[in-house]
């Protein structure tokens, strides 16, 4: 391999990895550190260039030069619709690496460490390992798409409302990493497709195991129904407690956040809105 073809390979790599960064400079650039941008943190790499065309390679793991560097894939933000202007809010690919266990770990380590506790002692010993295997739980929304959970429906005449209640879930606020949970009411207005009644379910399971904010969270699920079931209308109402106001901050227990998203004929007729919402009080009052 020649060195303007390892070049380009290097080149594009660290395109991937850091596409803020220029690569190249117009001046000479010296022994250039590489390390967070052309390796895994269990490997270092260290460039010096002297010109466009010339370069060195004072230590590198092989690999990073041998073989194609792997960019992310598009997200489904290139989807119509998702990331754009309109109404419909983007929901990211699902991750297909695995949890970095070991990483997690060692900051619940360095987090123990800066608040002047002993990681060493017998209550802590296996905690950071318990809090690694403990995020892999609740972020494991991010392994997933939700989306395939609306890809298998049924094929009805039916064109009235389906709603359902009171669906429980836990999620993780991104702003403090603390838990949220309450219930997720959603409906929607089938268009000759309807799915399985669980599906909904597992879509607000899929959509709330990452760390989210609930307005965010509310929109995804009823932009996900409209866009995959081609839906005349959905609706969700969510209903949540956030622990982290009531057990920091301003402190306030029992205090209930609501978030509804409405789209579609939900949206654009007065009727069909007050009738959704009506079933979804039903008996509240």
């Amino acid at each position: 391999m020649n060195q303007s073809h390892q070049l380009s390979r290097i080149r594009r790599g660290y395109t991937c990895e850091a596409q803020s960064v220029p690569i190249f400079h117009h001046s000479p650039v010296q022994e250039f550190e590489l390390a967070k941008l052309l390796s895994t943190g269990k490997h270092q790499a260290k460039i010096g260039f002297e010109s466009y065309s010339h370069f060195i390679v004072l230590l590198l793991h092989r690999d990073a030069v041998t073989k194609e560097p792997s960019c992310p894939p598009e997200s489904p933000a290139t989807e119509p619709g998702y990331g754009s202007n309109s109404d419909r809010s983007s929901v990211p690919a699902a991750q297909t690496a695995e949890f970095d266990l070991e990483r997690i770990q060692n900051a619940v380590r360095e987090i123990l460490l800066a608040v002047g506790e002993n990681p060493d002692r017998e209550g802590l010993r296996e905690t950071p390992d318990r809090i690694a295997r403990m995020y892999a739980e609740l972020f494991r929304g991010l392994r997933e798409d939700p989306r395939i959970h609306l890809r298998k429906f049924f094929t009805e005449e039916y064109n009235e409302i389906v709603l359902i209640r009171d669906i429980s879930f836990e999620s993780i606020c991104e702003h403090h990493f603390l838990p949220f949970m309450g219930t997720a009411h959603v409906a929607y207005l089938p268009n000759g497709k309807v799915i399985g009644l669980s599906k909904l379910a597992r879509v607000v399971e899929s959509i709330s195991r990452r760390p989210q904010v609930q307005e965010r969270m509310t929109s995804q699920l009823a932009d996900l129904i409209v866009h995959e079931l081609n839906a005349r209308g959905a609706a969700v109402v969510i209903e949540a407690t956030h622990t982290c106001m009531t057990i920091r901050g301003v402190r306030k227990p029992g205090s209930i956040c609501t978030t509804s998203a409405v789209r579609g004929l939900f949206k654009t007729n007065p009727s069909s809105r007050a009738e959704v919402m009506a079933l979804i009080n039903n008996g509240r009052d």
